[in-house]
């Protein structure tokens, strides 16, 4: 009698099982799924920021990237982050006090002061003072990298190392040593050569062929005479 008084439960729909069966799909995955690596982290940032450049695209030339990349409060948290893992600060570690909004409106808006954002340091050369980056600049600074490096990349040739994500003077010298090997030839370089008004002004002349954009040149102006 009892066995017979058991109120069986209302049919399930099939509808509803293949989505309680990809709800909990995706929760297995999830749970298998390993955390990022630093490296896989920093790269996901720069294609965020990669795939806002390319939306600016149109005719052969790239334009706004100032106003709708750079001066993006999410464009500047990720370029942030890259700082920090660039430095290998762990993300998960206290953040700075920087507001990502404040410091987009005053680049919009042209009150952001590149030299009160940065300070100099006596050098030992008698050549007079280094000039370093605050935080503030530096992020703003490794906003710009990224957003070049999304125009000039398909330019850049394969043994070009400077300026380039995971590359740097370690990589030059490991592919002169691979490729070169014992050279029977000898150069010289200028290591205290500054780069002049002439230098800057072809620069930004080749900068604008590609660029339509007078707010982010003349910032990158203004970075160039303060010598950050």
């Amino acid at each position: 009698d009892a066995a017979e008084q058991v109120v069986e439960p209302p049919p399930v729909s099939l509808a509803k099982s293949l989505a309680s069966l990809a709800e909990e799909s995706a929760a297995a995955v999830q749970r298998q799924r390993k955390p990022l690596a630093r490296m896989e982290r920093k790269r996901l940032a720069e294609l965020r920021i990669k795939k806002r450049v390319k939306e600016q695209y149109l005719n052969g030339k790239f334009y706004g990237l100032m106003d709708k990349v750079v001066a993006n409060a999410a464009t500047l948290e990720d370029a942030y982050d890259i700082v920090r893992l660039n430095s290998n600060v762990d993300l998960a570690s206290a953040k700075d006090d920087v507001c990502f909004v404040t410091l987009a409106e005053e680049l919009r808006s042209g009150e952001f002061d590149v030299r009160a954002n940065a300070f100099s340091v006596v050098a030992k050369r008698k050549r007079g003072h280094l000039v370093l980056p605050g935080l503030n600049l530096k992020v703003v600074q490794e906003t710009i990298r990224v957003v070049l490096e999304v125009v000039y990349r398909p330019q850049f040739s394969k043994i070009s190392h400077g300026c380039r994500s995971g590359r740097g003077y370690h990589s030059a010298l490991r592919f002169i040593t691979d490729e070169i090997g014992v050279p029977d030839w000898c150069f010289t370089v200028p290591l205290h050569k500054e780069v002049d008004s002439n230098v800057t002004s072809k620069l930004i002349s080749l900068i604008q062929e590609k660029i339509d954009d007078t707010l982010l040149v003349a910032f990158m102006q203004n970075m160039f005479d303060a010598k950050v």
